[in-house]
């Protein structure tokens, strides 16, 4: 038993794991990178406020969601490439530089999509800061996962 726990340790260890393996791997570097955002993003609420008892219109606190994600995801996208490269794929199918920048692009374009559903689902349906945040990770993942996996790394 030990030296089967050691064996799923070694291949949790390597970039070139099992594509399922590979997948709980990326959804633990989401779940640490999703928090540092969550926290990033509550940190910012104070600032901009977004929860529905502000007294602020709809207009004002869909407006502050879009600010408050898109400062999150600053720091939190450090982290998800972070650990990307170093535990989840493989870097090296385009020069660094090219890597770093798609990263930043698909993120950018996730967050995007994500932060319009966000404020769409505000602006329209006056939902709550939390169910609007869960949707705008729905589609982050989704997106990022498909881009990152079959464009940006080797696999």
């Amino acid at each position: 038993m030990i030296r089967n726990l050691k064996i799923w340790l070694r291949a949790f260890a390597r970039t070139d794991a099992h594509p399922f393996l590979q997948f709980v791997k990326y959804g633990l570097g989401g779940v640490a990178a999703t928090v540092v955002h969550f926290a990033a993003f509550r940190a910012f609420d104070l600032v901009w406020p977004v929860h529905e008892t502000s007294g602020l219109s709809d207009a004002v606190r869909a407006r502050h969601f879009a600010i408050d994600n898109l400062l999150a995801f600053l720091i939190s996208n450090l982290v998800a490439y972070l650990i990307n490269v170093k535990w989840v794929f493989k870097a090296g199918r385009h020069k660094w530089w090219i890597e770093v920048g798609m990263f930043y692009a698909v993120s950018g374009l996730a967050i995007g999509i994500g932060t319009c559903i966000g404020f769409f689902l505000i602006s329209c349906f006056s939902w709550g800061r939390e169910m609007t945040w869960g949707a705008n990770v729905v589609a982050a993942v989704t997106i990022n996962f498909v881009l990152r996996k079959f464009v940006i790394f080797k696999g």
